[in-house]
């Protein structure tokens, strides 16, 4: 598809200077959507990647908890047997498993917190553009602006072409008050560990 565009654009006389500047901004905004598209295709498929990865996950999780079921089916019955002969120890069995039912809840407690906090990691470390996290070096690399917000390069140049605001707070920007954030925390997707598996 380039050498077409190449030959397109060699095709064109010189005396024709307008109609081949026009024509050079149609080239470059195909070869930017091409690019956009592929972006697009290679996300859809790790977001496939990791949902079938999610799927597996749920499966082993689903029949571990049948077997963790069936197991407290079976005491249930076997204390149901013993309970005519010793009733001290049918309390003292209810009040473990109320300690336990209190470790289950104070566990989904503590991973809806983790939840929460993977979420705002991610809003911190995402640009309000495209939503996408930024990266620390490339096309969608970190930048601020002098008013403070931080968006990718490549998302925020764009903007810049068709207006003269900052995105967030719409204060006057130009693209020489973009910077360059070094030594900047950013957040690097990494596919879940599988389960009983440690993560690398």
């Amino acid at each position: 598809m380039e050498d077409f565009l190449g030959e397109e654009e060699e095709a064109i006389p010189r005396n024709r200077r307008i109609a081949k500047m026009n024509r050079a901004d149609l080239i470059a905004e195909l070869r930017h959507e091409q690019r956009r598209t592929q972006a697009m295709v290679k996300r859809r498929d790790e977001i496939k990647a990791a949902l079938r990865q999610c799927n597996i996950q749920l499966t082993d999780t689903r029949r571990i908890s049948e077997e963790l079921a069936n197991e407290r089916n079976a005491l249930l019955q076997t204390l149901q047997q013993e309970m005519q002969d010793n009733e001290a120890k049918e309390t003292h069995l209810n009040l473990e498993i109320g300690v336990m039912a209190n470790q289950r809840d104070d566990l989904h407690q503590e991973m809806q917190g983790v939840k929460d906090e993977l979420s705002r990691i991610h809003e911190e470390n995402s640009c309000s553009i495209c939503l996408s996290p930024w990266d620390s070096e490339g096309p969608h690399r970190i930048v601020s602006l002098k008013c403070g917000h931080i968006f990718g390069d490549c998302c925020i140049r764009q903007h810049l072409v068709h207006r003269t605001d900052c995105a967030l707070c719409k204060q006057p920007v130009s693209h020489q008050d973009l910077r360059y954030l070094f030594g900047f925390p950013v957040l690097v997707a990494t596919q879940p560990a599988p389960l009983g598996q440690a993560a690398p």
